[in-house]
């Protein structure tokens, strides 16, 4: 049996380097904190919010979310890490995704977040308009750390504890206008339940660690547009 270590690291693509500088914590209205510093408002007048389940949140202030009851969805795009990067992990063994396995995940991000937004409040919709959010995913540094066709070896079985890990850049815009209303940033293990510990390399597994990451941040996402829409008015910060 052939076992590969697999190691989740935090690295950064050029928009986790913005997103990620360090920021003092400033309090704002009840329910929200923004933070303060390098790095705490982007080009687009988006502010970061100090703590967030979706790694680095960022939020316009004065925005209101509540006319909003439909979601449009952007294609998933995918960016790899740089090959000379890829040699840092050390020994860890890495491997270059394939059109085939990049389709896969397109198909996973669409499936989990049209799955998610097409219940309760929201319904998915096609064109943009009146009422309409435009959620765009950006996978970015993207890592494989497991290989993509373990079922072409059947001699050969590996036990890993994830396939990789990625960072989910999520967009928020208003569809009509294109103004930005929220904007995320999280890196996450490409793994299943990890109480389940190690298991077998398999393309089913594989898509599986896929759709529960995607389906835990489009629920993240879904969760916290409603936060917002429930405060009416997305405070501004505080004067400093």
């Amino acid at each position: 049996m052939q076992s590969e270590p697999n190691a989740r690291r935090v690295r950064g693509g050029p928009f986790l380097a913005v997103a990620l500088l360090g920021a003092a914590c400033t309090a704002s209205s009840p329910g929200l904190v923004y933070a303060t510093g390098a790095g705490s408002v982007t080009g687009d007048g988006l502010h970061r919010v100090r703590w967030s389940q979706l790694g680095a949140e960022f939020v316009k202030p004065g925005a209101q979310l509540g006319g909003y009851d439909k979601v449009l969805l952007d294609p998933l795009t995918i960016s790899t890490t740089p090959e000379g990067e890829k040699r840092r992990m050390g020994p860890v063994n890495q491997y270059e995704p394939t059109p085939t396995y990049l389709e896969g995940m397109r198909r996973v991000y669409q499936e989990m977040f049209t799955k998610q937004f097409g219940r309760d409040a929201f319904s998915v919709v096609t064109e943009p308009g009146p009422g309409v959010l435009r959620v765009s995913g950006h996978v970015v540094d993207l890592v494989l750390t497991a290989r993509l066709d373990p079922e072409g070896d059947p001699n050969v079985t590996e036990v890993v504890t994830s396939f990789g890990d990625l960072t989910l850049l999520l967009d928020v815009r208003d569809s009509a206008s294109g103004e930005p209303l929220l904007r995320t940033l999280d890196r996450q293990p490409i793994a299943q339940d990890p109480l389940t510990g190690a298991y077998r390399n398999s393309t089913g597994a594989n898509l599986g660690a896929q759709r529960q990451v995607f389906g835990h941040e489009a629920l993240l996402l879904q969760e916290e547009i409603t936060q917002l829409q429930r405060m009416g008015t997305v405070p501004a910060p505080p004067v400093q």
